[in-house]
């Protein structure tokens, strides 16, 4: 856990394989991981042949920062916590009828009604990494990844595998543990499926692409993702991690309540800003 992706609140959900336990807080991770409860709950499960961990720090996009909208949720049969913006959240809730407060929470609303291929690839717009796992198959973890960072190092006897938003901050956290394990940044879009039997971890990684990518009819909900680079409006409008098409293509959204149409050049991924209706990288 790392307070460079949040610092509004931090949240912890530990399985054995067979039981879980949930503790979350308005506090950082570094404050967070000294509280009495956290350390008693990371205590308990420390003679376990097995566990599966799922941490988050939260900076607050959509929802008030309160200990009940920190990360990880559990709704219906999953468990999961999730760093990134769904862009039609507010489609999909009223599609739904959902009262969700925290846009990651429909995510896992759509996971109780759907297959993950099609929450992932056909009915969120958006930026997402979002580990997560069912409660009767509580030895298997999946994380999915979607224009957001996502750093992995399995061990090298199989055993297991560890996960971070940030390579840095992955390799830090291995180093101090003193585990030796490589570290590697994911790439593109992917479902990673990971299972514990018998003391071994098989992996399964699928590619898929999203039919809702980030510039859409769904853009426009931009200002969670917004960083202060001055005040001008158009300045203040980053896209992360921008699809990348092979010609030069025009699309209208709605921003700061005006349409504007602007110009998506091919390109590798990253921020962007909207400077005179262009996009521009963001130095």
């Amino acid at each position: 856990m790392n307070e460079e992706r949040g610092s509004d609140s931090a949240g912890l959900v530990i399985s054995n394989g067979t039981d879980f336990s949930f503790h979350k807080d308005i506090k950082t991770s570094k404050k967070f991981l000294k509280d009495p409860t956290t350390v008693k709950m990371l205590t308990g499960y420390k003679n376990d042949d097995f566990v599966n961990v799922i941490g988050h720090t939260r900076k607050a996009t959509r929802g008030a920062v309160t200990k009940e909208n920190a990360h990880p949720f559990r709704i219906g049969r999953f468990v999961m916590a999730h760093n990134g913006v769904i862009y039609n959240f507010d489609d999909l809730q009223e599609k739904y009828k959902t009262g969700y407060e925290v846009d990651s929470q429909i995510i896992a609303y759509l996971l109780n009604l759907h297959t993950p291929q099609e929450v992932f690839s056909e009915l969120l717009s958006g930026w997402f990494t979002v580990p997560y796992f069912e409660l009767e198959k509580q030895t298997e973890l999946t994380i999915v990844k979607h224009n957001s960072p996502l750093a992995l190092s399995v061990l090298p006897d199989g055993s297991g595998v560890y996960y971070s938003s940030l390579k840095s901050h992955l390799k830090q956290a291995l180093t101090t543990a003193g585990v030796r394990s490589g570290v590697g940044e994911t790439k593109g879009s992917k479902l990673y499926h990971f299972k514990w039997e018998n003391g071994k971890l098989e992996r399964e990684k699928v590619k898929f692409s999203n039919k809702l990518d980030l510039i859409s009819s769904y853009t426009s909900y931009f200002s969670p993702t917004t960083k202060d680079l001055g005040s001008n409006h158009d300045s203040q409008l980053l896209l992360p991690e921008i699809c990348d098409p092979e010609e030069t293509i025009i699309k209208e959204i709605k921003c700061h309540d005006k349409h504007i149409s602007i110009e998506i050049p091919p390109r590798g991924s990253g921020w962007h800003k909207v400077i005179n209706g262009v996009l521009q990288p963001v130095n």
